[in-house]
């Protein structure tokens, strides 16, 4: 037969389980491996922003249909990329900026995880990049930011990048996507690319520890008095069982 005193006990000390996370939900990215755009073999939209995307004037990006020899692996969903580039015309260094809102505000105690393929084509050396999550009236207030190095990845491949923005509170405003390029003046005056593919972000709520009511308060304090007591006379049994006979 249970001890009520360790079933009361038992029944306080669950309050202080943590709560499992909820299955992370899709948010919804537009176009988001670029297919929308449709395009032969080889053939690309520079200075174009992809349909359901958005960029600054000019900017050196666009979907892009790679050709068979532009890496050693098929894209990794459908058939087209999106390319940024970098480099030196003669005039300022340019580089690409894409970006996309996906929600109107984020919610509280939330795990937002963005992932991006990144690929490295054989034929160009790959440009500095950056995978961001931002937010404000024009997206350019980042709360999140993640990069790989150039040789991170091999010549010819995609590799993914995850990156993760933690809530505490909920706020109402723009929140989005970035994907950009960077020139970086080291690396000396030559164009260089680097690819976007297969762009997905989910939401899944952040575990919680769960607030005890002040009823449960006094449960657990009655269970811990209870187990208490009982301790204390099994200890004094225990040690009348074991005093001599005079």
């Amino acid at each position: 037969m249970s001890n009520p005193s360790y079933v009361a006990l038992a029944a306080g000390l669950a309050l202080f389980a943590v709560a499992q996370p909820a299955d992370a939900a899709s948010v919804f990215v537009a176009n988001h491996s670029f297919e929308a755009d449709k395009l032969g073999d080889g053939q690309f939209r520079n200075g174009y922003a992809p349909s359901g995307w958005s960029s600054g004037y000019a900017e050196p990006s666009g979907p892009a249909n790679p050709l068979a020899g532009d890496f050693n692996e098929a894209v990794p969903d459908g058939e087209n990329v999106m390319f940024s580039a970098t480099g030196y015309d003669g005039s300022p260094y340019y580089q690409g900026n894409v970006f996309q809102q996906v929600l109107d505000g984020v919610a509280a105690n939330t795990r937002y995880t963005l992932m991006v393929d990144i690929g490295r084509a054989t034929y160009i050396d790959m440009a500095d990049f950056a995978v961001q999550l931002v937010g404000g009236s024009d997206l350019t207030s980042v709360f999140a930011s993640g990069s790989f190095l150039s040789d991170d990845i091999a010549s010819g491949e995609f590799r993914t990048l995850t990156l993760t923005f933690d809530t505490a509170a909920a706020f109402e405003g723009p929140f989005g996507i970035r994907l950009r390029t960077f020139h970086n003046p080291a690396q000396g005056q030559g164009q260089r690319v680097t690819y976007f593919d297969n762009v997905r972000l989910d939401a899944s709520p952040l575990a919680t520890a769960a607030v005890p009511e002040p009823s449960s308060w006094a449960l657990m304090i009655l269970g811990a008095g209870l187990s208490g007591a009982a301790l204390r006379r099994s200890a004094v049994r225990q040690r009348l069982a074991g005093s001599p006979v005079a």
